[in-house]
């Protein structure tokens, strides 16, 4: 079988080996022991962190310590925000928010090994 130089060759896409099912599979990359143990650690981390703020968020808005702030003595307009309980609920829900992505992180969490 001779190929004529006046002919183009066949035009070949990735695509069309793709369709084929000619493509081999690509290697998985191996994770290596220091890279698991890292993003256990930032796990770890990151849970511990919005746990800590999520509960820190829930109740200090609601403790006397929240409206009586030594900063706002020369701020009784901050300090009527601050004291307000619309202002303290929306705290809270961002307590919950926070609570609600450590507990989201804990459970999606998987190793690729």
């Amino acid at each position: 079988m001779s190929t004529n130089p006046e002919t183009p060759a066949p035009y070949s896409s990735p695509l069309a080996s793709v369709l084929s099912g000619d493509a081999g599979q690509p290697v998985p990359k191996r994770i290596s022991a220091t890279e698991i143990w890292s993003r256990r650690m930032f796990l770890i981390t990151f849970v511990l962190l919005c746990t800590l703020l999520g509960v820190f968020l829930i109740v200090l808005p609601w403790r006397p310590e929240w409206r009586d702030n030594p900063l706002f003595v020369g701020h009784p307009s901050i300090r009527a925000v601050f004291a307000h309980p619309f202002f303290r609920g929306l705290c809270s829900g961002f307590g919950l928010l926070d609570l609600w992505i450590a507990i989201s992180e804990t459970a999606h969490y998987h190793e690729d090994f």
